[in-house]
């Protein structure tokens, strides 16, 4: 018998090579077909298994042990005189097993086939041979025979007929392990000549009795080989097998991003050698890991990425899986695909734990197959990188929205946000010539992918954009406002918002002073040349000269990016929502606790900086303390301010500027 490696609860689990996997899951893949079919499973369909003449047999899957061996029967004669014995004849056949387990009960059937003959020595067609298939419980369990365990015959009988059967039960009584009542035995077969002294024994290799409700009733298995899930690709589950095949093959190119730059490897395929195994949707584990998922989904696709669940969140590996989300973000991918492909692959998932009763610990690989059962393979390129809705915020790559500062000095920090609220360590990207900048960051204005920074300087009255290298640094700035009419733009605030015109490409607006009026101005991001803006500037508001303004993003989840804007005088925040007017509707108020401008000197939206789905504000207090309002929801599921943490406990004070 091969050794055993013990997982939890002592589980055994046999290595493999991928090509060996990839041969058992074909042949269990037409056994279970003709399971579907109706049809018993039975020694036939083991004379196809080209692994199972290996010491202990093959198992092909949980329900189906195949074994072939050429066995020995020896008759011999002792002499007390000598104290010898001595072989005077005997038979040399083969020896077929096939054993499969019983649906819904604690048992499991073997079915045995001599044949073959080959005699030799004296004539012995007339001595009895007996065949005793033995249940060896492993830690004292109970194995109960439901039928004769042994049939003696004459060789000429089974010659004749060299079929037996037998079949084991597994009460739940004993030692039976935890709450899923486990029973794990081994066992071997027999065979002797009556009177002939000389015993051989065929060990074959184990299974495992369960009472797990949550795979439906109970059952056993053949438990000593990892399984594997062949997801079809079909159309019903393109998005979702696509996605897995996806993150089988080309980990780094998936959603979340390495959280420390280095590649991602994520496990589960037959050619990683790293299963999977279960994990029971009763475990914490299973709800941090689809908590993990979820907070990736809002990260990348916004708050509303099911659209009214026309979509769902997919995640791989599996929420129900102790390699899930909760490991991090480098074992781990999400793509957003819609509810029914998900819902099917789902269902398949679920139908595959229950037929082959994969419980909680139960190692299992996956694989996306073709109609025909064979492993998906694709052109060699690798797929695009990963695009995603633009979340804005995230300057240095890792999914994270953060801060940027401008303090009195003219220094630019990047303060990396953690994903929580918090920050990191900051760290200077601008040595210099920035004080009295207005400075934000909502977009990518050179179509690269990566977050660029806008900033405004009153001083000089240009606008420059600073292309972001995806690592939080910036590269070369481009002068934004190129047009002569804006160059004399003086802006009391400048913000970059986002995309409000619903064209794909970031825009801006300012509170300005034209013509001796004070209006809000925007200015529309030229898709066709990137970093300028389409001239002229459009007037989309007034009034707005006694407000601060933040670029939220999209809070409501609807058409376009949203406005914050803050009234100086009476400290009330409000929202304006982004219409499909490239404008903003009548506002809303989102908070009313104490934002002057002297309580809150500066405020800066974090966008989703909680990854939780709604969008959060920084802001600091009097006495130079950052604080992190994280963002909630009123009784109509409106943003509003919610609860606020100190994640900066002093300086801040000496900050000009925070976006």
């Amino acid at each position: 018998m091969r050794p055993r490696t013990t997982t939890k609860y002592g589980r055994p689990v046999f290595s493999e090579s991928p090509h060996q996997i990839e041969q058992r899951a074909e042949l269990s893949a037409k056994i279970a077909n003709k399971r579907s079919a109706g049809s018993a499973v039975g020694l036939a369909d083991c004379d196809a298994d080209s692994q199972s003449g290996q010491p202990g047999g093959h198992t092909i899957d949980h329900l189906t042990y195949c074994q072939a061996a050429r066995v020995s029967a020896e008759y011999q004669v002792y002499d007390p005189e000598t104290d010898v014995y001595t072989t005077i004849g005997g038979d040399i056949f083969d020896l077929d097993t096939v054993g499969t387990t019983v649906s819904s009960q604690r048992s499991v059937v073997f079915q045995t086939r001599l044949s073959n003959f080959t005699p030799y020595g004296e004539n012995i067609a007339e001595v009895p041979l007996y065949i005793s298939i033995d249940c060896l419980p492993r830690f004292g369990e109970t194995c109960t025979p439901s039928t004769p365990k042994q049939r003696t015959d004459t060789i000429a009988s089974w010659m004749a007929d060299g079929n037996t059967s037998v079949s084991f039960s597994s009460p739940v009584t004993g030692n039976t392990t935890g709450d899923d009542k486990l029973s794990w035995y081994d066992f071997h077969t027999r065979i002797g000549l009556v009177g002939g002294y000389k015993e051989a024994t065929v060990p074959g290799e184990g299974f495992r009795c369960d009472s797990a409700s949550y795979v439906g009733s109970q059952g056993c298995v053949f438990d000593s080989v990892t399984e594997v899930w062949n997801l079809t690709m079909d159309n019903s589950v393109k998005e979702t097998s696509a996605h897995i095949w996806k993150a089988q093959t080309y980990p780094s190119l998936t959603l979340p991003l390495s959280s420390d730059g280095s590649a991602k490897s994520i496990p589960g395929s037959p050619a990683s050698g790293r299963p999977l195994s279960r994990v029971k949707s009763s475990d914490p584990i299973y709800g941090r890991n689809r908590g993990a998922a979820q907070r990736a989904c809002r990260r990348y696709w916004g708050g509303n990425y099911s659209a009214n669940n026309t979509y769902q969140c997919d995640e791989y590996p599996f929420a129900s899986t102790y390699q899930g989300g909760s490991n991090g973000p480098n074992s781990f991918s999400v793509q957003v695909v819609t509810a029914d492909d998900n819902t099917t692959a789902g269902n398949r998932l679920g139908g595959f734990y229950k037929d082959q009763r994969i419980i909680d610990s139960d190692p299992f690989y996956v694989q996306v197959v073709d109609a025909s059962g064979n492993p998906i393979t694709y052109a060699p390129d690798p797929p695009a990188p990963p695009q995603h809705p633009s979340f804005g915020g995230d300057m240095n790559g890792d999914g994270n929205s953060d801060l940027v500062a401008v303090d009195s000095s003219g220094l630019l920090w990047l303060y990396p946000g953690k994903g929580d609220g918090t920050l990191g360590s900051r760290v200077e990207i601008g040595t210099g010539g920035w004080k009295q900048a207005i400075v934000s960051h909502r977009g990518d204005w050179t179509g690269d992918g990566k977050e660029d920074l806008v900033a405004y300087f009153p001083s000089t009255k240009l606008a420059w954009v600073y292309p972001g290298d995806g690592t939080g640094h910036l590269g070369t700035r481009i002068a934004l406002n190129t047009d002569a009419a804006t160059a004399s733009w003086f802006h009391y605030d400048f913000l970059g918002i986002g995309d409000l015109t619903g064209d794909g490409y970031p825009d801006v607006v300012d509170n300005q002073y034209l013509n001796g009026n004070s209006i809000l101005g925007l200015g529309r991001g030229d898709p066709s040349h990137p970093a300028h803006l389409v001239s002229p500037e459009v007037n989309i508001g007034s009034g707005f000269d006694l407000f601060t303004l933040a670029a939220p993003g999209n809070a409501d989840n609807a058409a376009r990016v949203d406005l914050l804007a803050r009234n100086v005088v009476t400290g009330v925040l409000y929202m304006y929502y982004g219409t499909t007017a490239s404008k903003f509707a009548s506002p809303t108020v989102y908070g009313t606790a104490g934002w002057s401008l002297a309580n809150r000197p500066l405020i800066a939206s974090g966008n989703d900086a909680d990854s939780d789905g709604v969008q959060d504000l920084w802001a600091t207090d009097a006495s130079g303390k950052l604080l992190f309002y994280k963002g909630s929801q009123d009784s109509a599921g409106h943003p509003v301010d919610g609860p606020s943490t100190a994640v900066g406990s002093g300086g801040w004070g000496n900050m000009t500027n925070i976006s």
